[in-house]
Parts: structure tokens; C-alpha cells; sequence
């Protein structure tokens, strides 16, 4: 069997190609075709150079005889990705899209799926089959304390790069963090270059910058914490969480989105106001409580994102997208 997966752009940190790179290794058994809409960076060819790699704007009909496909995952894919032919021909394979945010109009499919309940109810359907990503473990740790520091928390913010997930009101927050918690070292990935002096002043002078690529993820091994504040930005699942989550590294993130569905009493701390994620690091200084969670994040993160339990909802999944298509094809 091969499968054919589309991804909107080519660049693995960020988007929808991380998840594609999952979907190949939850799936190692079969041949896989990744196919991307712009060029691929040479980052994201090497993270996929198990797969077969191909450029194209358009999904074609005919495109799927070429590529000898089995089946079809569209991530979030607009209806004018799809070309179907002058007549409109129907693909002969069956055709899943993976909803992963809540663009205008999704291309049509024998099934579609959400990344999230929070996304389904953005966009109100309610009923729409869930279906979470599975993440890589950093790191396989017996206790999840290997390569921590035992004398500073270390609190991590990790994002894309660009100006909307860093806010100028950042620095007013960190600052105000910092004052609290002088003990804390604050490490960041993906913040601007322009943006690094006025957050390391704002974090006196104990902040670390590191470069936004495929392998940031490694960084959650030494983090204790993992800090997300920006409530103008909506994550529809929160990948970073969940990998944090498997590192058992504790997440302290907005009570917002896909967030509120990964974090339960016992591992994270969803937070509304900066009083909140103040007592959530004043909770986490305590190592006997910090280590409590990691490890109840590490027990969660394995039923619900390792690469086995994505295996089986992508199997049960893909069992009712072909039986919708026998149905499409009778």
C-alpha cells in the first residue's frame, strides 16, 4: 500500500507537514508519498527522506495514478488544491482531509476528521470525528529527570518565528515573572532577533535564545516548565504541548483551544490570568511536586500521543474513510 499525504508548505517546523511526518512513522509498514506545495527545505527533506518526496500545487486526478497511490490525506487542504478535471472526474482512492484549522472551505473528501473537539466546535460540527496527532518522545527518561538541572528550574517557550507569536506585551510579563522568580532561567526558541535584547533584559539577563528547527524539540529534555502565553493566537491542538507532555516536561499554558483537551488536573496547568501561571511556577519550584506531574504528564502523553495510539486511530479512521468510498463507488 502506499499512501499520499498533502501538505500546504514545505517547511516541517510549524504547518501541517509535522503532522504528516507523524503519520509516516505511525505507519512504518507501508510506502509513503509526501507531497507539498512549495519547494521542501532541506531540513524538511531530510526529516522525510524515508518518503518519497514530490512538488506539486494542485492534487490530480491523474496525479495519484503517477504516484501509484492507495489512499489520500489532504491537511488542510482549500477546494482549490484539488483539480478534479474538466468533468469532474472522482478520484479512485479513497480521500481523508485532516482538518487542522478553521479555514473558509475544506476540499471534499470521503471523510474529514479534526485535529480537535475545540477546532470541530469552531466549526460547528460538533459531530465531526477527532482524531489527535501523535508526537515524538524526545527522549525516553526512566524518571524524566535525566539531564535536568537540579539547581534552576528552567522554564522554556518554544514557537514559529514570526510577529504574531511574539507580541510586544511579552516583555511586560516575562519582566513581571522574572521579578517573581529570580531563580528561573528562561530559555527561548524562535524568538525574533529583534525581539531578543528587550525579553532579555526583561528576564534579567538570564535568558537563553535558541534557533527555531526540527530539532528544537530536544530542548524540552532539560526544560522543567513549558510556558505559553498568548491568548490573541488560538492553538487548535497544541503539537509543542504534547511533545512537552512526553518529555515530562510540564506544561503551564492559556486555558484555551486544543490545550484544555491535552491537560487534566493532575499533569499541566491551563491559566487565564497572570496570577495564574505565577502559582503554577511557585507550585512547580517544589521538586517533589514538579516531579509528580512530569511524570503523570509522561503517563497521559503515552495513552494519548505516542505513535502507537496514533497508529490505531489512524487504522479505524482510514477503515471508515474506505468504507465510505466503497459506498462513493457503487
Amino acid at each position: 500500500m502506499r499512501l499520499v499525504q498533502m501538505c500546504n508548505v514545505g517547511n516541517i517546523v510549524g504547518g501541517t507537514a509535522a503532522c504528516a511526518w507523524s503519520v509516516t512513522r505511525a505507519l512504518p509498514d507501508i510506502d509513503h508519498t509526501v507531497v507539498f506545495r512549495s519547494n521542501a527545505t532541506k531540513e524538511t527533506r531530510a526529516a522525510f527522506s524515508h518518503c518519497r518526496i514530490e512538488v506539486a500545487k494542485q492534487i490530480e486526478h491523474q496525479s495519484i495514478n503517477t504516484w501509484e497511490g492507495d489512499f489520500l490525506v489532504l491537511h488542510n487542504t482549500s477546494p482549490g488544491n484539488v483539480y478534479w478535471g474538466k468533468n469532474k472526474p472522482e478520484f479512485n482512492v479513497p480521500v481523508l482531509q485532516y482538518v487542522h484549522s478553521a479555514m473558509r472551505q475544506h476540499a471534499g473528501a470521503d471523510l474529514s476528521v479534526a485535529c480537535s473537539i475545540s477546532l470541530a466546535r469552531r466549526l460547528n460540527q460538533s459531530s465531526m470525528k477527532v482524531v489527535y496527532q501523535g508526537v515524538p518522545c524526545p527522549r525516553d527518561t526512566a524518571d524524566g529527570l535525566a539531564g535536568r538541572s537540579n539547581e534552576e528550574l528552567i522554564v522554556g517557550r518554544i514557537c514559529t518565528p514570526n510577529a504574531q507569536k511574539w507580541p510586544g506585551w511579552l516583555v511586560q510579563f516575562y519582566q513581571t515573572l522574572s521579578v517573581k522568580f529570580p531563580e528561573v532561567r528562561w530559555e527561548f526558541v524562535g524568538c525574533p532577533d529583534a525581539f531578543r535584547q528587550e525579553l532579555s533584559q526583561a528576564c534579567q539577563q538570564r535568558a537563553t535564545f535558541h534557533a527555531a528547527n526540527w530539532e528544537a524539540r530536544s530542548h524540552l529534555n532539560r526544560w522543567h516548565v513549558l510556558l505559553y502565553h498568548n491568548p490573541d493566537v488560538v492553538e487548535t491542538f497544541g503539537r509543542t504541548v504534547a511533545e512537552a507532555m512526553r518529555a515530562g516536561c510540564v506544561p503551564v499554558v492559556d486555558n484555551a483551544g486544543g490545550f484544555c483537551e491535552q491537560i487534566g488536573p493532575q499533569n499541566g496547568y491551563l491559566c487565564s490570568e497572570l496570577q495564574e501561571f505565577m502559582t503554577a511556577l511557585e507550585e512547580l519550584s517544589s521538586r517533589e511536586t514538579w516531579k509528580k506531574r512530569s511524570t503523570c504528564c509522561r503517563e497521559t502523553a503515552e495513552d494519548l500521543f505516542s505513535f502507537n495510539a496514533f497508529r490505531q486511530r489512524l487504522l479505524t479512521i482510514f477503515q471508515e474513510t474506505v468504507e465510505n468510498f466503497s459506498s462513493r463507488m457503487r
